[in-house]
Order: structure tokens, then sequence, then C-alpha cells
């Protein structure tokens, strides 16, 4: 397990999203030199590490991530999308619940909530719609 970028971006407020870099926050040659740069560490971890598939939150790295043919690559929601709502999909009657409630009974269930019990702070209020994130990509990867 990796992040992709391999050191973090901050204004004086806030963190920045390399994939979401503005110009106004940084020149487009420094933009360029970081993603080069992260680009061609993952190419080194890739080759050492040698992984048969890669999860990764949507973003512009997964051009690079997708030219490595025998890996499969699984491109997830982040899961703070969870705290802002989860385009509604995560709500009672959204598309990822129905999909997760067909396993209201499946033995997955288990292993959910005692991943559950660890989650605190700030997600702790968001349980419910963690369950239906984790069964939806249960769901998706079962059909693989």
């Amino acid at each position: 397990m990796t992040n992709y970028y391999k050191y973090s971006l901050r204004t004086e407020t806030k963190d920045i999203n390399p994939d979401n870099i503005d110009n106004a926050e940084l020149k487009s040659r420094f933009k360029k030199e970081y993603i080069k740069i992260n680009d061609e560490l993952v190419k080194m971890e890739i080759i050492y590490f040698d992984p048969k598939f890669i999860i990764s939150f949507k973003g512009r790295k997964n051009i690079v991530l997708s030219k490595n043919e025998n890996i499969e690559l699984y491109v997830i929601n982040d899961p703070a999308w969870i705290k802002r709502g989860g385009s509604k999909m995560l709500s009672t009657g959204g598309k990822w619940y129905k999909i997760a409630k067909k396993y209201n009974k499946d033995p997955i269930n288990g292993l959910i909530d005692i991943y559950l019990k660890c989650v605190n702070n700030e997600y702790e209020k968001f349980k419910d719609k963690i369950k239906i994130y984790l069964l939806f990509y249960y769901d998706q990867w079962k059909k693989k």
C-alpha cells in the first residue's frame, strides 16, 4: 500500500490535491515537475513490488497506472466522498444503497462490522454510509 503522490502540497491555509493544482496556487512548471517526479517514483515501485492489482482513487494518475498491462486497476471513490454526501448514492433508495441491500445476510457483514468498530472521529457518524460504500465495492469485485 502506498500513496501515489509521495509528498504533500500545501498553501498557507489548505492541502492541495495534485490532480486539481490551480496555476494560481503553483506555477505550471512546478506542477509538471511534481507530476513527473511522482510518475517516475510510482513506475519504480511497480517494478519493485510487481503487484497483481492496484486500488486507486479517481484522478489523472490512473492514466499512468492503466498502462501496466499485467496489473488489474480498480478505481474507487475517495472515502472523503462519503462525508460530502456520496452524491446521494449512499442514501436510502440510492443506487449504491440498493446494491448493498442485496448483501444483508452475507457473511461479509461480519468483517465489515469489525472494521466499523475501528471507525471514529469525523467518520463515526457515517458508519451506515461506510457500510454501503464497502458493500458496493464488494459487489463490484465479486462480479470479477
